[in-house]
C-alpha cells in the first residue's frame, strides 16, 4: 500500500470514534494553541500597553500601528521588478516571477495605505452642474473621469471607494453603476493616487 493510504487510515483510526462536537472542540483547541504562537512569535510588533489580539482580532489603533510599521518595507519591495536569478534553473525562474507578482500587489496596498492615510478633503452631496458635470453647491470642485470617490452606501452603512467615468454624455461610477448620481453623497481626500 502507498503512503498515502497508510496516512489515511491511520488519521480514520484516529477520528472514528469521535463525535463531531469532540471533533469541532479540538480544532478549536488546535487553532487557539497556533494563534498563541503567532502572537508569541510577532509579540515585538505589539503596542506596549495595549492587550494582545482576542480571539483572532486586532483592534483597528493596533492594525493600524502594524500596517505603519509594515509600510515602507511593502513600498520598497513593491517597487522591485526584478531580481538576481539563475535563469537556467526553472524553480529560481518561477519564484522570481511569483515575487514580481507579490510585489505588484505589494504596491497596491501601498497605494491603498497612502489613500487612506490622507485626509477628506470635501464631503457633501453631488448635484448636476450646468455644464454637464457632477460637483457640490458652494463650491468649486467638480469630479472628472478617473477621480477616486467615496460614496455613501446605505446597505452597507458606510463609505466605499468609486471611480467616476463617463459614458453617452453622462457621468458613472465604475465599481458601483449608477444612473444618477444626483444627491449621492460623497467624499474625496485630498490626494491624486489613482487606486483601483
Amino acid at each position: 500500500m502507498s503512503e498515502k493510504f497508510e496516512k489515511l487510515k491511520a488519521q480514520h483510526e484516529k477520528y472514528k470514534d469521535k463525535t463531531m462536537e469532540e471533533l469541532i472542540k479540538e480544532r478549536s483547541e488546535k487553532l487557539a494553541a497556533g494563534q498563541k504562537e503567532l502572537r508569541e512569535k510577532y509579540k515585538h510588533l505589539l503596542i506596549e500597553g495595549e492587550e494582545e489580539v482576542v480571539e483572532g482580532k486586532v483592534n483597528l489603533k493596533q492594525a493600524e500601528r502594524l500596517m505603519g510599521k509594515i509600510y515602507y518595507n511593502a513600498k520598497h519591495l513593491g517597487n522591485m521588478d526584478e531580481f538576481d536569478i539563475d535563469e537556467s534553473n526553472p524553480e529560481e525562474r518561477f519564484r522570481g516571477h511569483q515575487m514580481r507578482v507579490i510585489a505588484a500587489h505589494l504596491l497596491e496596498a501601498v497605494k491603498l495605505y497612502e489613500y487612506i492615510d490622507t485626509p477628506v478633503k470635501y464631503e457633501g452631496i453631488l448635484y448636476r452642474r450646468s455644464d454637464g458635470r457632477y460637483g457640490f453647491k458652494n463650491s468649486d470642485i467638480y469630479l472628472n473621469i478617473g477621480d477616486i470617490i467615496e460614496y455613501w452606501d446605505e446597505g452597507y452603512d458606510r463609505y466605499e471607494l468609486g471611480e467616476v467615468e463617463h459614458k453617452n454624455n453622462d457621468y458613472y461610477m465604475v465599481d458601483n453603476y449608477r444612473e444618477e448620481l444626483v444627491g449621492l453623497r460623497v467624499r474625496i481626500r485630498a490626494c491624486e493616487n489613482h487606486i483601483l
